[in-house]
């Protein structure tokens, strides 16, 4: 039989295109910032971990290295003083000097007491204004010196009048760094069992003046032909001046320098202005 009714096949039916989410500029910013805060996490706990390790390592350091030498005692330091000879006069009977020996540091030790209050009023105006503030470390220096240090600049010390002395009765002069971390905690420690009268008497008794003085005492009767109890305000500044580098503001060195502006200056000179420096700072 002929097939009347003939189907058609079907013709099959388009698929529905799927449609590609549309990036918005909302989920764009979110994006960014989901991004953002995934990699401010991870740098801070990287951060953290590194930090922990060092103040490990740092711990150690303090532990078996800083802390077994950290106590200085003055009464173990000896500063070399000059002897006097001498003779009693036959007429008075009283004892005369008749002649100052020293070594290669003229030196004679005079107690805090006996030093004008200029002095020290000019050396901690200069030397470490904070000085009465502070615990054997001026912070604020520390961290400005260590800032310099990092940018390649090492001329800012930072240290304080407790430091320098420390230094001095130590001889430590290793690597400026580890130096320093050991002159920190020997600042400390020593504040804790010395007074700052105490500590300016070391300073001030200790300080290489020029022309062979050491200590405040030796430079009075040199430059002014006095005791150091007898210097006025003007001549305690002049001395205290010679203390930055003895060579550039000794006053009696028969030398002019060059500055780069090409004028000529003398020490004696230079001297003049950095007295005049620290009175006005004083």
């Amino acid at each position: 039989m002929e097939q009347h009714g003939r189907r058609e096949a079907a013709s099959p039916r388009p698929q529905a295109r799927r449609r590609r989410p549309r990036h918005t500029a909302l989920g764009v910013v979110l994006g960014i910032i989901k991004w953002f805060f995934i990699t401010l996490w991870t740098v801070l706990l990287v951060g953290i971990c590194t930090a922990l390790v060092g103040l490990h390592f740092f711990k150690e350091y303090i532990d078996t290295v800083v802390t077994p030498n950290v106590e200085v005692r003055a009464e173990d330091y000896t500063m070399n003083l000059s002897s006097f000879i001498y003779y009693q006069d036959k007429e008075s009977g009283q004892w005369k000097e008749f002649q100052n020996i020293h070594g290669d540091e003229n030196r004679i030790l005079v107690e805090f007491k006996d030093m004008s209050k200029y002095l020290w009023q000019a050396a901690v105006a200069v030397e470490d204004k904070r000085f009465f503030q502070h615990e054997g470390v001026d912070w604020i220096r520390t961290l400005y010196a260590v800032k310099e240090l990092a940018v390649g600049d090492g001329s800012q010390g930072g240290s304080t009048i407790t430091q320098q002395v420390l230094k001095n009765m130590t001889d430590d002069d290793r690597p400026y760094v580890n130096r320093k971390v050991r002159e920190i905690f020997r600042a400390l420690e020593f504040e804790k069992n010395y007074t700052k009268n105490y500590i300016l008497e070391q300073y001030l008794n200790d300080i290489y003046l020029g022309q062979g003085c050491y200590g405040v005492q030796t430079a009075a009767q040199f430059y002014f032909g006095k005791d150091a109890k007898d210097l006025d305000l003007a001549e305690s500044a002049c001395i205290i001046a010679i203390t930055n580098n003895p060579s550039l503001y000794g006053p009696l060195y028969d030398v002019t320098y060059t500055r780069e502006d090409g004028t000529k200056i003398t020490p004696r000179e230079l001297n003049k202005e950095r007295q005049e420096m620290i009175l006005d700072t004083m």
